[in-house]
C-alpha cells in the first residue's frame, strides 16, 4: 500500500502540464478550522470529541468514583489546555489523566469548557478508541461532515465561528479551476476518501467553494498506508516524511525554463517549483524546518514555504516569522504574501533585473501575474 501511495503522488505530479508546479498544503484542525473555545474573544465552533475511559482496575480503594460515568466525551481543546499542565520540574506539558488503566492521574477537580466538573485522574486515553471521531466512520455515518454541520449551527446561533486562520486561503484556492488543483490537506485524521468527497461536495453545494479539490492531495496520515513515513503515534514525523516524499517527486518533474518565480534567496527570479505547508503545531513546524532544509541546501528545484497557524505567543516563542522561505543556504527569510498565498509562474524574468529586495520583486510578480486571476 505504501508503494502504491508513493506512485499515486508521483503520477499526480507528472501527468500535469509542463508548467512549474505549485502545491499548497495545510493542516485541518486549528488551521483551516477554528476549534471550540480556542480563542475567548472569538470562540471557535468546530471540533471533534475525544472519548475518555474510566479506569477499571483501581490502584487503591481510598478513592471512590463509582458514580462517575464509565466514559465521557471532551473537546480536543479541553484535552490540550484544561486537562494538561506544565510540569514545574521538566517544564514539559503533561496530561492530568491516568497514564493507563490501573493507575491514577491527578485527582484535583477540573472544570471543562462546557461547565462539567470531572476528576481527570480516573480517566485515561484508550488509543485508538478514544479518537474514533477522527478516524474512518462506519457505513451511513460521516463524522467529518457531522462535526462541520454542528459547527455551522453554532455559528448561525452567533456562538462563534468555524473559520480558522487558513479558511479564507482554502476558499480562495477552491474558487478557481486551476488553483483548486494546487490545494491539499495533510492531517492527523484518518477519514476515508468517501467522507472527504462528501465533505467537499457539501461545501460546494452550500456555496463555500466553487471547485472540488484533487482528492489525491488529501492526506490522512493516520491511515495504514502512511505508516511508511513513521511508525508509532508520531503525527509530526509522518507529516514531514510525507512532505519530503512530495518534494522529491516534484523535483524530478520537468518544466519550462521560462517559468519564473521569486528565488528562495529573495533577490532574483528563478525557474522553480513551489510548495507551501501550514500547520498550527510548533513541534511539526520545527521538525519540518530541520528535515526540509537539507533538501533546500541541495538546491532541489522546489521552493519550500512554511507557515504557522499557531497563536501569536507561540510564533514569538519559535523565533521564526509566521511564514518563511527556506533559502538555498538552509537559512530562513520572511515569505512575501504572494509566496504564502499563491505565486503563479510568469515568463518575464528581465522585469526583475536590478530589483533590490523581495518586496520590489513581489510588486513585479503581482503586476506580471495579475492577468491570471
Amino acid at each position: 500500500m505504501g508503494k502504491l501511495l508513493g506512485a499515486i503522488i508521483c503520477v499526480t505530479l507528472l501527468v500535469c502540464s509542463a508548467s512549474a508546479v505549485e502545491l499548497s498544503f495545510m493542516d485541518f484542525d486549528r488551521t483551516i478550522f477554528k476549534p471550540e473555545k480556542f480563542d475567548r474573544n472569538t470562540p471557535g465552533t468546530y471540533g471533534s470529541k475525544v472519548i475518555l475511559y474510566r479506569i477499571e482496575n483501581r490502584p487503591n480503594f481510598f478513592v471512590e468514583f463509582n458514580d462517575a460515568p464509565v466514559e465521557i466525551e471532551v473537546s480536543a481543546v479541553d484535552l490540550e489546555h484544561r486537562l494538561t499542565k506544565m510540569n514545574d520540574i521538566t517544564k514539559k506539558d503533561e496530561l492530568l489523566l491516568a497514564a493507563r488503566d490501573g493507575r491514577f492521574g491527578s485527582l484535583d477537580k477540573v472544570t471543562l469548557s462546557d461547565g462539567r466538573v470531572i476528576v481527570p485522574g480516573i480517566y485515561y486515553l484508550n488509543v485508538p478508541a478514544s479518537f474514533k471521531y477522527y478516524r474512518e466512520s462506519p457505513a451511513g455515518r460521516n463524522y467529518l461532515l457531522e462535526d462541520f454541520k454542528n459547527a455551522e449551527e453554532l455559528e448561525a446561533r452567533k456562538i462563534g465561528t468555524f473559520k480558522g486562520p487558513y479558511w479564507n486561503h482554502m476558499v480562495n484556492l477552491l474558487s478557481h479551476v486551476d488553483s483548486a488543483k494546487q490545494f491539499g490537506i495533510i492531517t492527523a485524521r484518518g477519514h476515508s476518501k468517501r467522507e472527504w468527497q462528501e465533505f467537499f461536495d457539501y461545501l460546494l453545494t452550500k456555496g463555500y467553494i466553487k471547485f472540488l479539490p484533487d482528492m489525491r492531495h488529501i492526506h490522512n496520515i493516520n491511515r495504514p498506508e502512511y505508516e511508511k513515513y513513521g511508525m508509532g503515534d508520531s503525527d509530526s514525523l509522518r507529516k514531514v516524511g510525507l512532505l519530503k516524499q512530495i518534494i522529491m517527486d516534484m523535483s524530478i518533474r520537468k518544466f519550462r525554463d521560462s517559468d519564473y518565480r521569486l528565488h528562495p534567496n529573495g533577490s532574483e527570479a528563478a525557474s522553480i517549483h513551489s510548495i507551501s505547508f501550514a500547520d498550527d503545531n510548533q513541534r511539526t513546524l520545527e521538525l519540518a524546518y530541520e528535515e526540509l532544509r537539507s533538501l533546500a541546501m541541495r538546491r532541489t528545484p522546489v521552493k519550500i514555504i512554511i507557515s504557522s497557524a499557531a497563536l501569536d505567543h507561540e510564533v514569538n516563542q519559535s523565533r521564526k516569522p509566521r511564514s518563511y522561505v527556506i533559502t538555498d543556504r538552509g537559512l530562513i527569510r520572511p515569505a512575501t504574501n504572494f509566496e504564502t498565498y499563491g505565486e503563479p509562474v510568469h515568463q518575464n524574468a528581465n522585469r526583475f533585473q536590478g530589483a533590490k529586495n523581495s518586496a520590489e520583486l513581489e510588486r513585479g510578480l503581482i503586476k506580471t501575474c495579475a492577468s491570471l486571476f
